[in-house]
């Protein structure tokens, strides 16, 4: 269940179409109806950004996550970080057990500060 915060508009915006080539397929571009998925861990839902990734027309999982604080893809997840909270992780180490456990998982991960 997505629990979303009554302070905030939960109307989706239609997502944008992705530019496909049609020299695949023979120039035929597959229709989906499909939303992009997004898999978000529990504790980043004090943030806004799960829900801006809904009304964007995101379907938003919610999980709790071992690595990352997004995931993307199978291969790709999101760490996501306040500057404090990133020199506070470079300062005890935290940062690189965090890229250890990428390691680990064969997850392709980015630091994004915000």
């Amino acid at each position: 269940t997505l629990l979303i915060p009554r302070r905030y508009e939960t109307e989706r915006e239609e997502v944008a179409r992705l530019e496909l080539s049609t020299r695949d397929g023979g120039g035929q571009v597959p229709e989906t109806n499909e939303r992009p998925k997004v898999v978000v861990d529990m504790r980043e839902f004090n943030s806004e950004l799960p829900t801006v990734l809904y009304k964007k027309g995101y379907d938003v999982v919610a999980v709790t996550l071992e690595v990352g604080d997004y995931v993307l893809s199978p291969g790709i997840a999101v760490e996501r970080k306040a500057l404090d909270d990133l020199t506070q992780s470079l300062q005890s180490g935290r940062v690189f057990k965090q890229s250890e456990q990428v390691i680990i998982t064969n997850t392709l991960s980015a630091h994004i500060l915000g």
